[in-house]
């Protein structure tokens, strides 16, 4: 279970919707699923699309989660291609989440050390 946060996050959207909408925790209704998230948030581009079949759109939504997979598969694959500056950034966001989460640098060698005791 992850720690809560005060502000709602991406996180909990997807979870409360999956909690109302047992359909959208199946694989092939994922495309849905993220249409019926992110278009009401975006009232003009809905409004735009109202002539368009939602199963175009569906596609569309499965085209661009395959493309954004693509692009962190390639980003892993290639960590030279990934500034200093991101790489700098992210260091700190783990030491963040680690310190947040209790973690203390150290703790598990001294448990290491205490079990060849």
């Amino acid at each position: 279970m992850r720690k809560k946060s005060k502000t709602k996050t991406i996180y909990d959207e997807v979870e409360q919707y999956c909690k109302e909408e047992y359909r959208a925790r199946y694989l092939k209704m994922r495309n849905r699923a993220v249409l019926n998230l992110v278009l009401p948030k975006h009232p003009a581009l809905k409004r735009a699309m109202e002539g368009i079949d939602k199963a175009i759109l569906i596609e569309f939504a499965k085209d661009i989660q395959t493309y954004a997979r693509g692009f962190r598969q390639v980003i892993e694959d290639h960590p030279e291609w990934t500034n200093e500056q991101e790489k700098y950034e992210k260091m700190i966001k783990e030491q963040e989440t680690q310190l947040s989460l209790g973690y203390q640098h150290g703790l598990l060698e001294d448990i290491n050390k205490l079990n060849t005791l």
